[in-house]
């Protein structure tokens, strides 16, 4: 029976550091994207560096079924996931009324649907083992409303709520789930969503160093960790529940206003 760790989001950023990270200690992997050049060059690159198995499927993880293909392509190759990532995610600034419905559906789809079904699919497997790791990438975000990123902002705090409410439920079952909240973070997010021109994202952590302290958190079981946030940034987060709405949109929306080149 083999074993492995299912990544989404796999090519860039946190989830290909994840994937190094995983493959480093000898771990086997099922690297999900959407790029299918991209997926075979990682796939080559892992296996020649760590001799591992590696395995790939492209998938559109805003399409409704991509959940239950990527589920049934581990069972027909009798693939044992001990381990699932779910970090593909991504984001887009504009006034809610301005913004493409169809890009409003995907981002749902990616950040929401596909995410809250691979859970889904993967877990029981894992509670029938009595041993499993379930890493779900959440955001800084999901603290607080998010104007001119709406629907990113709540997509994210529905992800912390889920991950938090299913870890109640795995008490003594052997099996965690694990709630990552990164800071800004240098990768294609930034581009994609339009955040690499914002204040917000003038400093940034590396995805080395969040992948490596969401990795972390994951096998040691915890519930919630931040990463790539410092000690003042932390105390900022912490306090933002005490303070009031209006402040914590207005100083929100600014935040994330596009800046003059």
């Amino acid at each position: 029976m083999k074993r492995a760790a299912l990544i989404t989001g796999a090519t860039s950023g946190i989830g290909l550091e994840i994937a190094k990270l995983h493959a480093s200690n000898h771990g086997n992997l099922i690297l999900i994207g959407r790029n299918n050049d991209k997926l075979l060059s990682l796939a080559s690159e892992i296996h020649k560096q760590y001799n591992i198995s590696t395995y790939i499927l492209c998938e559109d993880l805003s399409d409704i079924g991509a959940a239950q293909r990527i589920y049934d392509y581990v069972v027909s190759n009798n693939i044992k996931v001990e381990y699932l990532i779910n970090n593909a995610g991504f984001g887009g600034i504009d006034e809610f009324y301005k913004q493409d419905i169809n890009l409003m559906q995907e981002m749902i789809n990616v950040n929401i649907t596909t995410l809250t079904c691979l859970t889904r699919l993967f877990l029981p497997h894992m509670i029938d083992n009595r041993h499993g790791r379930i890493l779900n990438i959440s955001s800084i975000a999901s603290i607080m409303p998010g104007p001119l990123q709406a629907i990113y902002y709540a997509s994210k705090s529905y992800v912390s709520s889920l991950t938090n409410a299913i870890s109640e439920e795995l008490k003594g079952t052997g099996v965690s789930i694990t709630n990552i909240m990164p800071g800004p973070t240098k990768s294609n997010f930034g581009a994609r969503s339009g955040m690499d021109k914002t204040i917000i994202f003038k400093k940034t952590a590396s995805s080395k160093d969040v992948a490596a302290k969401a990795y972390e958190s994951m096998l040691m079981g915890k519930r919630n960790s931040y990463a790539g946030v410092g000690l003042l940034e932390k105390i900022v987060l912490y306090t933002i529940p005490l303070l009031p709405k209006s402040l914590v949109l207005r100083v929100t929306k600014k935040l994330q206003v596009k800046l003059k080149d």
